[in-house]
């Protein structure tokens, strides 16, 4: 998850760097130069939200998984199965 991440904000800057040069009426050789540095520096900056993103998701499956599983013989008494009764009216 984490390379396909960065490798799609990548291209969507690439993307967004080749029409900007366009517009711009900038060369040939300065849109792709100016495209390929923004995509490779956006590469790194993918890698590092791919990488915290990749690690939420760990921990927050683990919490859930924590706590799904039962407590012991009398269940996970941190949370009941009941339905809690409605408070005045």
């Amino acid at each position: 998850m984490v390379r396909r991440m960065a490798a799609c904000l990548a291209l969507l800057t690439f993307a967004v760097c080749l029409v900007a040069g366009l517009n711009a009426g900038n060369t040939a050789a300065t849109i792709l130069s100016n495209a390929l540095a923004a995509m490779g520096a956006t590469f790194v900056v993918g890698l590092a939200v791919g990488a915290m993103a990749q690690k939420m998701i760990d921990e927050n499956v683990a919490a859930v998984a924590k706590k799904a599983e039962p407590a012991g013989p009398e269940g996970n008494l941190e949370n009941p199965e009941r339905i809690p009764e409605p408070r005045g009216r």
